[in-house]
């Protein structure tokens, strides 16, 4: 306890929160300070027993990309939904798809996310997490370059949504993009259609336009 008690606790974790409001704009890609004095601070922490500083030192953690550490605060803090996600994403080796998971799914920052999934092996990240986000008008644009097939799927969800929040022109002009999907057989592709077409009906007459 001598060795603990030199050294100047409140100090030594302002420096770890400090580190981490520094990074706040940008995801710090693997801190060797971070990593090399991790076991002190986790210890410090410990002897602490302030829950503001364990999640300080967890949010460090994330921005240094040490999926391990992080995890192993939030085992302390007893927050099993986050140690479950970090142990799906822990064997991720691209870090820029790593800290796109990272900056979605722990800061909510998904222009940030955005960014890191389009510039890693992995740019399909960003459709997916626009489209669990339902926003539609950015998955949209995304899945024109990324994914042109999906693009009548998502303009029949967009247009749903505009409906909804009352742009019945916007709602009627992607209800007829949904409609451009090749026919088929298929269920689904029979109820894209069938939506579609209910859709156009609808928001023809709320429009004034009786001749669609």
């Amino acid at each position: 306890m001598r060795l603990l008690d030199s050294i100047p606790k409140e100090d030594f974790l302002q420096n770890v929160q400090d580190k981490y409001r520094r990074s706040q704009q940008s995801i710090v890609m693997g801190s060797d300070y971070f990593r090399e004095q991790f076991d002190q601070a986790y210890v410090l922490a410990s002897l602490m027993k302030s829950e503001k500083h364990w999640n300080e030192l967890a949010k460090a953690a994330l921005y240094s990309l040490d999926i391990e550490a992080a995890s192993r605060i939030f085992q302390k803090l007893g927050t099993a939904c986050k140690v479950l996600i970090l142990d799906e994403i822990k064997e991720v080796e691209d870090t820029k798809l790593l800290a796109g998971h990272i900056a979605e799914f722990f800061f909510k920052n998904y222009e940030l996310a955005q960014n890191l999934y389009l510039s890693s092996s992995k740019p399909s990240a960003a459709l997916e997490m626009r489209k669990n986000l339902f926003q539609w008008d950015f998955a949209l644009k995304l899945a024109t370059t990324l994914s042109p097939m999906e693009v009548p799927l998502i303009s029949k969800e967009y247009a749903e949504q505009l409906e909804f929040t009352g742009d019945i022109p916007a709602a009627l002009s992607n209800y007829e993009k949904g409609l451009q999907i090749e026919s088929s057989d298929d269920y689904l592709v029979k109820k894209q259609i069938s939506l579609c077409k209910a859709g156009i009906a609808r928001t023809s007459i709320r429009s004034g336009d009786y001749r669609r």
